[in-house]
């Protein structure tokens, strides 16, 4: 299988390699996911935007939620952030397929990984207020919240980041309001 799919990236063949993900996703194996998504994020010519989709494509095709699921949504996220900015309502997407993996993994006993939580949130805060400064657009701010909702999953934390996300929020809001 990952003979063919190395295949299809070498032949530049974009369409073809999405075909591909979804006609094997019928396969449950966290090892054949993980090793066909090393090959899609270290093809060089592939572009972004089929990156992403056939990240986004291996990810739903897991049956429930495993070990690999929070690595998938920070790739996705981060090209995402880095490629894709013009395109927020995907990125924030993400961030909400984030969450809601994180609060299934606490119903299923497994933990999502505390640094892809410090990670995505950090990422997802600073991103946020990167939107807002260069275009003061008000979704900015929910999307804040988002991030500080996301950083109370962490388990060993004990609300640290949490915290500090909040003060830098509100010296924002503080900020927002002097300035107008």
């Amino acid at each position: 299988m990952c003979f063919n799919l190395e295949a299809v990236l070498y032949l530049e063949q974009w369409l073809d390699a999405g075909e591909f993900i979804r006609a094997v996703s019928a396969i449950d194996s966290d090892n054949t996911r993980s090793i066909m998504a090393d090959m899609i994020l270290t093809s060089e010519k592939m572009p972004n935007d089929y990156v992403i989709r056939i990240l986004q494509e291996l990810c739903d095709s897991a049956k429930g939620i495993n070990n690999n699921h929070p690595s998938f949504i920070r790739c996705i996220f981060d090209l995402c952030v880095h490629h894709r900015r013009s395109d927020i309502h995907l990125c924030e997407a993400i961030l909400d397929q984030a969450q809601t993996t994180a609060q299934d993994m606490i119903f299923t006993g497994d933990n999502y990984p505390d640094e892809e939580i410090e990670y995505l949130s950090t990422k997802a805060f600073n991103f946020a207020v990167d939107l807002y400064l260069s275009n003061n657009q008000p979704d900015d701010q929910r999307r804040v919240r988002k991030a500080i909702d996301l950083s109370r999953s962490m388990r060993d934390d004990c609300g640290h980041l949490t915290l500090e996300l909040q003060i830098k929020y509100e010296k924002w809001l503080t900020y927002s309001m002097d300035s107008e």
